[in-house]
């Protein structure tokens, strides 16, 4: 079960700690908060969801998500907030703290696997062939051929995503009724009446 609580209707001009105060009195969010002297901790709350949009893999409440990590950070910082210090070591830990807290196993692997789908591919992508050694070429053909092995793993990955995301959606734990099952109707007897086995 995840701490944050982001759901689609929520923007980026909602104050990040309103909607997640429980995360105010977890370190290193709660020095985060303390730290912020700005009117409402707004300061804190745009740092929020910019970690919020560099770790949140479920590109239906992140549309961010499948953008590269570094053309996303540079985004944020152009557009939305300017004095972000990815480097600063506070910020480093609420990133860290971030995925460990507000991620289930499944979507910290599917934003792990990710990022290195994303990686890979900007690698060699910025490969020179006419640059290269013969052993250089040699482990490039060798990761290329690995890609089929890294997108099944993902097309994995994204499917536990998919189905846990499925299983949340019904409340409380409960299981799917026959109606949302499409059994309720699936049966029906030669005298017109429904039989509900």
């Amino acid at each position: 079960m995840s701490l944050s609580n982001i759901q689609k209707h929520f923007t980026p001009d909602t104050n990040f700690w309103e909607i997640n105060p429980q995360l105010i009195i977890i370190k290193p969010f709660s020095d985060l908060y303390e730290n912020d002297k700005s009117k409402g901790k707004n300061n804190s709350s745009k740092d929020m969801w910019v970690i919020f949009f560099m770790s949140e893999p479920d590109d239906d409440i992140n549309k961010f998500a499948r953008m590269a990590f570094s053309e996303r950070l540079k985004m944020l910082k152009e557009t939305y907030h300017s004095d972000f210090k990815e480097t600063d070591q506070l910020i480093k830990q609420c990133i860290h703290k971030y995925s460990v807290l507000c991620l289930t196993a499944v979507e910290r692997a599917l934003k792990q696997e990710i990022e290195s789908m994303q990686n890979m591919s900007d690698y060699l992508a910025n490969q020179n062939l006419d640059e290269l050694s013969l052993d250089a070429i040699k482990k490039l053909i060798d990761i290329r051929s690995k890609t089929p092995k890294v997108l099944e793993n993902y097309e994995k990955l994204e499917q536990r995503f998919i189905k846990q995301k499925s299983e949340a959606r019904l409340r409380g734990g409960r299981k799917k009724s026959k109606s949302e099952k499409g059994e309720l109707f699936s049966k029906i007897s030669g005298d017109n009446t429904i039989n509900f086995e």
